[in-house]
């Protein structure tokens, strides 16, 4: 849609594609000035990049026709500046939306907002600007088909789609053209989101396709990038006001410029089964506002609003404003979840509140679907009308006499920001937001229920305020001397305290708090919100642990530095974090917390390094050096699958060979795997081509020690529908050709996920499309036909996913199912062809068992963590929950199994049964005198099928309960069926407080955690653990096809290490752990479980400042012990006389972490003997880490 400008600028609304005309028409009293400074950084050039300020008024009490009193001035002089003098005549009595036009020259607006100027009671604005150098953004809009978009013609097309860029301190705007291009300049360097969108438009049943497209501006640049629609429907939320807790939302003067109201309702739609956790919230808080997808605004105003976010809309009663969401004509479906919410109040209108959210109620599973849009809605704007669904979204139970309480606090942070994450931002403002903290609000079942984000107080960066256009311009420019300067103190000209402001929450409620920001390791604490009507205060120091910071060099193999390598960290819960060296190869990083991180070195000319570095806490951890070899080898062929002919329209290479195009392959040196098992292997990747050929490039190789073989790399080929085949070729220097993969159809298999679901059992049913009919039972485990119960056909139901896709759904009512007994749901289901055999599929499920999976893992045994499904789960690892409430799993590293067969389909089943009805949770209370509150966690059950583990082993990931869950007291436990006791898994674990899971990792069988053996002493499960180890042949693993069980399985739990314990002890090895592990000199509250007299800790006090060690004697074992303690080189820094011990029993013991002179050791990592009858017990060696 094109206008015709007067020379006043007034819009004339006359529609056109091109036209030469000639027009006198009145230009109406103008009789206003907006007027102001635009500066430069020196004297410009603008003849190549002219810059046009445009004024449209807003018609807000026009909505019928054309409004009067716009304008525009151009500027395109070939030296000018640095500083310009404007003023443009228009209309008074209006306000007016302000653009600034160039391709190359953005500006900085005040207070980071579109400028929006005001003359309903003034006759001259003043806004002055500030301009940098800019970038443009180019491309089409293209139909969901891919086909382009092009815009109706006609006067009455009204509300033609334009595509917006979105940055925090830039935005951009371009109606599309005839041929459905757009052109958007004047940005800012920094990334930008794309969307496209017409107002109120019934001719436009699009939105942007989700995830929106982003793309980074680059100065005096033009970068391309296309926008592709969606199906859309405008949905409106329906809402009774009268249910909601209580909220005074305040009036938006002129208009609402900025965040206004400052604190209002708002209603998220996110695709069903998208968890609502930090990861898809995060853009409520920093970054998203307006722009964030599925995003409702509350608007108390009738007429034509102009509130924040609702702007245009016509609204005749007070409610939600409409927007679209993705849906297809069959429909999509969304949950949608109603909260609380606070902006960024710069104009004091409420308290100087700041951003956040509190989450009040949810509507889940609702069927977004065209021929249910029936609601008429207008938009001024674009003065037409549209139809919107409405969604009912008022809370089942009445909240308006929920009592509220408010809470509130500061945060010091002095290393949120560094000098070379400052200089990264290049500008860009929306970057910045990234590093703010925010702090998570959990309530007691784990649960995320509101945050805030932390941020000076509002009031101190006034609308149009001289430090918030410091600020600004500091960023812009990359100035961070000034930046850090204007963080400062109020007293100093800068912003003041760090704080967080959230309102709403209920009042005399237990809360768990975690503040995140990526400088610093997560914070955790606890409160109690006060009565009704007060502030509960929560001040935290970041400083007091900043966490480790993490630093190494990149060489090449001739010892030669190298500049410019990305490094990049990532860990679970963190990252990835991309570096870059120096030009003496040096990087670091900081504010990392305890865990494992994964490293990884890519340099042009190389083949990548990846090394796991262990972080124990606060201090350096040295990186060893990266030494990157040359690449000196590729790998190349074709994938194909055989056929008797070759099908129509296909591309055959060959007679009986249909090629693949679009496969990806990925690859491993195996031959490193086996001589580094503990390692990090880097997975290289190709796609087959048109002709389904594939090249693996930036291979490294060289002979293996004493032999004439090169290097063997295992190669895995992976083809929807088809076996996930590995083979392994010897990589020689130069090029390997002609490795080509024949690919086979795998059996059809459905996966199915059960949960429960308020008063159901609901179970989601994967790949059903390749089955033409089903069956299902359900009986108690185990399960037996005969005595099983049949479901009706109306039992499974289908419903659509947010993509329109549909899925299909099983559902059990809870109200047949008896407390304490585990039942299984049989399906049966025959494939669309007739003369396949019926698939199989059984899940627990129970009242006390909330979660249950049967699912194959051939494609996440590969070991890639860089790809991740919708919900952000890499593809290496199988989840518990398929909805995301219960992030339980297992990860594949890579390198860490192979399958048994090339023809069996590896799988893993997974179950959670609550402890206090597990008889393994009461087998092992009984057996070592625990009681119920030892466990944090439910107790899982674990199985992996037709697998073999290499020496790297896998991952387990385990959910556990926050409630009143301390960080430093939880462990992963196996549950031993010999010893009817729980014991420590071994090794690092790390601890996910985000998304409240712990990891272990390299577990090397799921039956047996401590041994893995043979010889005449080894437990019956070790011995049957070390029969699903991978084989060797000195070159790689092959898999061990000699013992006949292929099913390995263990159960596991989260407890609480202090109260484990009490119970005779019939172990057969001697266990030592300490704990809280790391731990640092701070005093702390120990609870030790010494039920029965069995677990001996007299000399540990109930507060210690250090570790406490536990030790467990078994049979046969007696006499005086000592633990001694040494640093990693074998220096001796500690002896701990431990006294006598008896057989059969525990023991604790504190260490103090000082070292024999009494001075605290330095942060690291320490490791403990315990010896007793003076002999050194070889299964008593732990690992003991300081920070401070």
């Amino acid at each position: 849609m094109g206008f015709v400008y007067d020379n006043g600028g007034n819009a004339l609304y006359s529609a056109v594609s091109s036209v030469t005309i000639t027009v006198k028409v009145p230009t109406g009293t103008l009789n206003g000035y907006v007027k102001g400074t635009m500066r430069f950084p020196s004297v410009v050039d603008l003849s190549a990049s002219p810059i046009a300020i445009v004024l449209y008024p807003k018609c807000e009490n026009n909505s019928t026709g054309p409004c009067q009193g716009g304008g525009f001035a151009a500027f395109d002089s070939a030296s000018t500046g640095p500083v310009i003098n404007y003023a443009i005549q228009v209309s008074s009595a209006q306000t007016y939306w302000m653009q600034m036009l160039s391709d190359y020259w953005g500006a900085v607006y005040p207070g980071g907002n579109q400028p929006q100027p005001d003359l309903m009671k003034t006759s001259t604005a003043i806004v002055n600007m500030n301009f940098f150098p800019a970038g443009r953004v180019t491309g089409s809009l293209r139909k969901p088909d891919g086909s382009l978009y092009v815009p109706p013609t006609g006067n009455n097309a009204g509300g033609a789609p334009g595509v917006n860029a979105s940055g925090n301190n830039s935005w951009g705007h371009s109606q599309i053209n005839a041929d459905g291009t757009f052109s958007i300049g004047g940005l800012l360097p920094g990334d930008y989101t794309l969307s496209a969108r017409a107002e109120g438009n019934s001719t436009f049943p699009f939105t942007t396709k989700q995830p929106a497209p982003r793309v980074r501006a680059v100065v005096n640049a033009s970068v391309t990038q296309d926008v592709y629609l969606a199906e859309a429907v405008t949905v409106k939320p329906g809402i009774n006001i009268a249910f909601l807790p209580g909220l005074n939302i305040v009036d938006c003067p002129n208009g609402g410029e900025g965040d206004c109201p400052p604190q209002s309702w708002k209603t998220y739609a996110l695709p069903q089964g998208t968890p609502f956790n930090p990861l898809t919230v995060t853009t409520l808080l920093a970054g998203g506002g307006d722009n964030t997808p599925g995003l409702f605004y509350y608007s108390k105003s009738t007429g034509n609003v102009q509130s924040n976010g609702c702007y245009g809309q016509f609204m005749a009663s007070p409610g939600f404003c409409p927007t679209s969401l993705p849906a297809s004509k069959s429909g999509s479906t969304y949950d949608f979840y109603l909260m609380r919410s606070g902006g960024f109040d710069n104009a004091n209108l409420d308290g100087g509140a700041r951003p956040y959210f509190v989450m009040e109620s949810s509507t889940k599973s609702v069927v977004i679907r065209p021929d249910l849009a029936t609601l008429a809605t207008y938009s001024s704007m674009s003065m037409s009308t549209a139809t919107a669904q409405v969604v009912p979204v008022t809370p089942t139970a009445d909240l308006s006499t929920l009592q509220q309480a408010r809470l509130s606090g500061t945060v010091t942070a002095a290393s949120m920001i560094n000098l070379r994450q400052f200089q990264s931002l290049a500008g860009n403002f929306d970057k910045f937001m990234e590093y703010l903290p925010i702090v998570w609000v959990y309530d007691t079942a784990g649960k995320l229920k509101a945050a805030g984000l932390v941020v000076p107080y509002p009031p101190n960066l006034g609308k149009n305020s001289p430090l918030d256009n410091q600020l600004n311009q500091a960023v812009a420019a990359g100035d961070f001397t000034s930046f850090l300067a204007l963080t400062g103190p109020v007293s100093g000209g800068g912003w003041g305290p760090l704080g967080f402001d959230i309102r709403g929450l209920t009042a005399n409620t237990p809360y768990n708090l975690i503040v995140t920001t990526p400088n610093y390791p997560p914070y955790k604490t606890s409160i109690t919100m006060g009565a009704a009507g007060t502030n509960t205060t929560a001040d935290v120091n970041l400083d007091s642990n900043a966490g480790a910071m993490m630093s190494g060099i990149v060489q090449s193999t001739s010892a030669v530095r190298l500049d410019g390598v990305q490094v990049t960290v990532k860990a679970p819960g963190y990252g990835p974090t991309t570096l870059t060296t120096d030009s003496s190869g040096y990087w670091n990083l900081s504010g990392l917390g305890a865990g494992q991180y994964q490293v990884a070195a890519v340099a042009a000319g190389y083949a990548q390094g990846v090394q796991s570095v262990d972080v124990s806490g606060s201090g350096a951890v040295a990186v060893p050096a990266f030494t990157l070899r040359a690449a000196n080898a590729t790998i190349s062929g074709t994938v194909y699958t055989n056929n008797p002919v070759c099908p129509a329209g296909a591309t055959c290479s060959a007679f009986g060979k249909t090629v693949l195009q679009g496969i990806t392959l990925l690859a491993y040196d195996d031959t490193l795997n086996l001589s580094d098992p503990t390692g990090t292997l880097p997975l290289f990747r190709a796609v087959t081509d048109e002709n389904g050929a594939y090249t693996f490039t930036g291979l490294s190789t060289w002979l293996i020690p004493d032999t004439t073989y090169y290097h063997s790399y295992k190669i895995f080929a992976n083809a929807p529908g088809y076996f996930v085949l590995n083979q392994s070729t010897e990589a020689t220097v130069g090029d390997v050709t002609g490795f080509d993969f024949a690919m086979k159809p795998k059996p059809l298999d459905i996966g199915v996920f059960g949960r429960q679901v308020d008063d159901v059992y609901e179970f989601q049913i994967t790949n059903y499309e390749d089955f033409s009919d089903g069956n299902a039972w359900v009986g108690a485990s185990p399960f037996v036909m005969g005595t099983s119960t049949p479901l009706p056909q109306s039992a499974f139901f289908e419903r659509p996913d947010a993509d329109g896709d549909t899925e299909l759904f099983l559902s059990y009512s809870t109200a047949t199912l008896a407390v304490g007994t585990e039942y299984t749901l049989r399906i049966e289901a025959q494939p669309n062809d007739p003369s396949a055999d019926k698939v199989i599929k059984e899940v627990p499920f129970g009242l006390g068992l909330p979660h249950a999976v049967c699912q194959s893992v051939d494609q996440a045994l590969i070991g890639d963590d860089d790809e991740v499904d919708a919900r952000g789960i890499p593809n290496n690892t199988v989840s518990l929950d398929i909805q995301g409430d219960n992030n339980s799993g297992i990860s594949m590293p890579v390198g860490g199994a192979i399958p048994i067969l090339s023809t069996a389909i590896p799988a893993m089943c997974m179950s959670e049964t609550d402890a206090s009805v597990s008889p393994y949770g009461t087998a092992g209370i009984r057996a070592r005198g625990m009681t119920q509150a030892a466990f944090a966690s439910g107790v899982y059950n674990v199985s992996l099928s037709s697998i073999n583990y290499t020496a790297k082993g896998v991952d387990l990931t385990l959910y556990y309960d926050q409630t009143g869950t301390s960080l430093d007291d939880i462990a992963i436990y196996h549950y031993n069926d010999s010893t009817l006791a729980w014991e420590s898994v071994p090794g690092l674990q790390t601890i996910d407080p985000i998304k409240g899971t712990i990891s272990a990792k390299g577990l090397k069988s799921l039956a047996s955690v401590l041994t893995l053996g043979t010889g005449p002493k080894a437990t019956a499960a070790a011995k049957a653990a070390a029969g699903f180890q991978a084989l060797s042949d000195g070159r790689g693993y092959r898999p061990n096809t000699r013992v006949a069980a292929t099913t390995d399985t263990g159960v596991y739990a989260v407890l609480r290490p202090s109260q484990v314990s009490g119970g005779t002890y019939s172990g057969t090895v001697v266990k030592v752990y300490n704990f809280p592990n790391p731990f640092n000199m701070q005093l702390k509250n120990i609870s030790l479980n010494t039920a029965g007299g069995v677990c001996s800790g007299a000399t540990v006090p109930s507060t210690v400042a250090g570790t406490v060690i536990k030790y467990e004697i078994p049979a046969g074992i007696d006499g005086q012990s000592v633990i001694r303690i040494y640093t990693v080189s074998g220096r001796l820094v500690r002896e701990l006389d431990s006294g006598p011990v008896s057989p059969g029993r525990c023991y604790y013991i504190q260490w103090d972490g000082r070292n024999r002179s009494g001075q605290p050791v330095a942060n690291g990592v320490y490791y403990g003997i315990l010896s007793v009858g003076g002999k050194a017990q070889t299964s008593a060696t732990f690992k003991l880490a300081v920070i401070k």
